[in-house]
């Protein structure tokens, strides 16, 4: 097997449609009682728009299929490690840190925001009967520091822009314990310029919704596969005005991002979102977009009634497959002008499983370890602008593989079908016919 990466740039959806439609679907009763039209200016959200974040740039390490994984282990398959990429003369994990010269010095970075990045990411492998098999997942590790360049449009019309910040805040811990949040004290000032920024944490395991498998004949007959690895990052950076004084005070155990610790803001990427997608070479990967909203998401402090939110979910579908069963599902959500709480906090993240996910019936789309039904009865659309309801429950607390740490929210939502686009290959994998085997000497032998 050899591989050999393609650009991975995705069309960006119009997603303003969606807004506005639910906005007309969705009546909020807190909002229209309190006559609010804006949130008070001390709980001020926003997000990065299409156009928002410049570069966006991660060093990956490695990326492998697995035939088994359910989780448990992190970023580590139970069964199956077959490694696609590797990189070459990896350096010391835990001091690929903010400030480090390896930090400095590194020239390796691929920059997703770049159309052909991923061409970096080249491995060559073969592969023979050994791997013959069924994969489940794809695990892809990258390290905890990344650069961003971008700028987010607040909710009151404030634009808060990156900065390349020399100085950080740190829980004060070592290793992969240690967390950073750099200052950037010009923070309202543009232009936005590329910044160091870090991550709790460096490898994600991204399950396929159907698993992938390599067969005796595929061998045989060579036939070629692809992968995609679709990224969509609009919406991937927010920003917020926050508690100022906070972090130089009392710093928590955990803290990322920019922040602007005297004028009370805050920059702050997601946690890197793939959606693998494996499929013949001659096939068509199309992705599916719609926007929800809701007035349901819970928050902490009830004397705020519940949280409006608007979210982002994207269904990849193979163009040649009658049935156009959901093989990947990448999400995200929204702020929009009520919300009033959380910075980071993604309600329709940690998407698991879509169960009978073709496009001929409804389907579940299940949450977490614990398979949280977060949509129920999902239908999908055909025609762009036409929207539809469906509910589902939110587990606020967190999930273990025996359910949900304290009882599931319900969650009502509408949404709208914004359209349907081919999504850009990201890998392909070309199988080859192994060597034949050494003869036996013995057999030879007079």
């Amino acid at each position: 097997m050899s591989t050999v990466a393609l650009p991975n740039q995705l069309n960006i959806q119009n997603e303003t449609l969606g807004l506005t439609r639910n906005a007309a679907l969705l009546k909020n009763p807190r909002v229209a009682a309190a006559g609010l039209s804006m949130v008070d200016a001390a709980a001020v959200f926003g997000h990065s728009l299409a156009d928002g974040i410049v570069s966006l740039k991660y060093r990956i390490s490695s990326m492998e299929l697995c035939g088994k994984s359910d989780g448990s282990k992190g970023d580590a398959c139970d069964s199956g490690p077959f490694q696609i990429y590797g990189e070459e003369g990896t350096g010391d994990y835990d001091t690929f840190v903010p400030g480090a010269a390896s930090v400095k010095n590194f020239t390796g970075w691929t920059d997703f925001m770049k159309k052909g990045a991923l061409e970096d990411l080249i491995g060559k492998v073969t592969y023979t009967d050994t791997q013959v098999g069924t994969y489940e997942a794809v695990i892809v590790r990258f390290y905890r520091t990344f650069k961003v360049n971008a700028n987010i449009l607040l909710n009151n019309g404030v634009k808060l822009y990156t900065k390349d910040v020399t100085d950080f805040f740190s829980n004060n811990k070592t290793g992969l314990d240690v967390t950073y949040a750099g200052k950037n004290d010009t923070m309202t000032t543009e232009p936005s310029v590329e910044g160091t920024f870090f991550l709790p944490n460096g490898g994600k395991t991204f399950f396929l919704q159907r698993p992938f498998e390599i067969t005796a004949d595929d061998l045989k007959n060579l036939v070629p596969y692809k992968m995609a690895l679709a990224f969509d990052h609009a919406n991937f950076v927010k920003g917020a005005a926050t508690a100022p004084g906070s972090l130089s005070t009392n710093p928590p155990d955990f803290m990322e991002g920019q922040v602007d610790d005297a004028q009370g803001y805050a920059i702050r990427p997601g946690f890197l979102e793939f959606a693998p997608i494996l499929a013949r070479e001659s096939e068509t990967i199309m992705r599916e977009t719609y926007i929800l909203s809701t007035n349901g998401i819970p928050v902490t402090d009830a004397s705020l009634g519940n949280q409006p939110f608007s979210a982002r979910v994207t269904f990849y579908y193979v163009k040649e497959d009658a049935s156009k069963a959901v093989r990947a599902v990448t999400s995200m959500a929204y702020y929009n002008e009520y919300s009033t709480g959380y910075l980071n906090f993604n309600p329709v993240g940690g998407i698991r499983n879509v169960k009978d996910g073709s496009v001929a019936g409804t389907i579940d789309v299940l949450q977490g370890n614990a398979k949280i039904a977060l949509f129920k009865g999902f239908k999908r659309l055909t025609t762009v602008g036409d929207s539809g309801t469906v509910s589902g429950e939110i587990c606020m607390s967190g999930s273990t593989a025996a359910g949900c740490n304290e009882a599931a929210k319900a969650v009502d939502w509408v949404y709208t079908f914004v359209g349907a686009s081919e999504a850009d290959t990201a890998l392909s994998i070309q199988a080859v016919t192994p060597p034949p085997p050494p003869a036996d000497p013995a057999a030879t032998t007079p």
